[in-house]
C-alpha cells in the first residue's frame, strides 16, 4: 500500500500539506524506504513508542484529511518517531511482521 494525499485533500484546500501512507512486509523494503527518505535505514537511533501513543498520534495525522482513508491499524503493536517538528512528522508502527510509516509536512 502506497497512498499518497496532496493540499486539496485538506482543509482549507489551499494549504500546504502532504500525507504519505506505506506499508511493508518486508523489512529490507521498509530499510531500503528509510534510506530514500534521508535516514540511516535502522530504527536505532528513533524514540520508541507505545502502541497507544502510535495510534493516537497517527489518529492525528489522519483526521486532518477531507476524506481519511478507512485504516485498520489494530495490528500494530509498537511504534518508532523518528521526527515530530511543527512541519515535518515521520512514524513507523510495526505488528505481525509488518511496518506502516506516515509521513507528515507541510511546505508553509
Amino acid at each position: 500500500m502506497d497512498l499518497a494525499f496532496s493540499p486539496s485533500d485538506f482543509l482549507p484546500g489551499d494549504s500546504e500539506q502532504h500525507l504519505q501512507l506505506w506499508q511493508f512486509h518486508e523489512a529490507t523494503a521498509l530499510q531500503a524506504w528509510l534510506e530514500s527518505e534521508g535516514w540511516d535505514g535502522v530504527l536505532t537511533d528513533a524514540e520508541p513508542m507505545s502502541r497507544q501513543a502510535f495510534l493516537e498520534r497517527a489518529e492525528l495525522l489522519l483526521v486532518s484529511l477531507i476524506s481519511p482513508p478507512v485504516l485498520d491499524l489494530t495490528w500494530i503493536e509498537s511504534g518508532w518517531k523518528l521526527n515530530d517538528d511543527w512541519d515535518d512528522v515521520t512514524l513507523v508502527g510495526e505488528g505481525q511482521e509488518t511496518w506502516l510509516a506516515i509521513h507528515w509536512f507541510t511546505t508553509a
